[in-house]
């Protein structure tokens, strides 16, 4: 059981790759954008269980720390296309929003137990994400739980632009921790990170 999990872990983290790099080179809104979109969806969806079972058995917290706050980007990132206004928020934005605020605060736990612990490293990259995670739970609990309109209309765009690039950097981080053996290991972890908000930067000023 274990190491069919393990092979579709892989499988989907292969697809997840190959299908978010095409969607990210080619003109976004269109057919084959949405289509690559949704294949994505899935295989990050079949990451977030297999990872988490995987994760826990051999209790790698990183790869727990990363399934969560790359599915976490990717679901709202989602849900922001979808839902755009007020009127079409739904009760699994709610929840949603509630869920990952109890999962964020266990990433400044698990940073403060790996710092106590001497492990500066992860307890740096851990907190860098739940930085940047908190800041985005803030929006969406303003705009889902408390039904703040958004800013204006391009907003939505920017937020899913935003999650579903940060999710394609958060799944390639964890690729590259598992295959890629280099000292200092936080050059590894943070090294997306710092790619992504570029890539941010650009298809934001583009599109939105």
């Amino acid at each position: 059981m274990e190491a069919v999990i393990l092979s579709t872990h892989v499988v989907a983290g292969i697809i997840s790759l190959v299908t978010g790099l095409m969607a990210l080179l080619m003109r976004k809104g269109g057919i084959a954008h949405e289509g690559l979109g949704k294949i994505y969806f899935a295989a990050m969806t079949i990451i977030f269980f297999t990872g988490t079972y995987v994760s826990s058995i051999q209790s790698n917290y990183f790869l727990l720390l990363i399934g969560f706050f790359s599915y976490y980007l990717v679901f709202t990132g989602l849900r922001y296309n979808k839902v755009k206004v007020i009127s079409n928020i739904s009760f699994i934005d709610v929840l949603t929003s509630i869920i990952f605020i109890f999962s964020f605060f266990g990433m400044y736990i698990l940073a403060f137990i790996a710092v106590m612990q001497g492990v500066y490293s992860f307890g740096i990259v851990t907190l860098v994400f739940a930085l940047i995670g908190s800041s985005l739970m803030i929006r969406d609990v303003k705009f889902y739980v408390l039904k703040h309109p958004l800013p204006h209309s391009k907003v939505w765009i920017r937020e899913h632009i935003g999650r579903m690039v940060g999710s394609y950097i958060a799944a390639s981080t964890a690729f590259l921790v598992n295959n890629i053996h280099v000292k200092p290991e936080i050059l590894v972890w943070l090294g997306p990170t710092a790619l992504g908000i570029f890539l941010i930067m650009y298809f934001n000023k583009r599109y939105a």
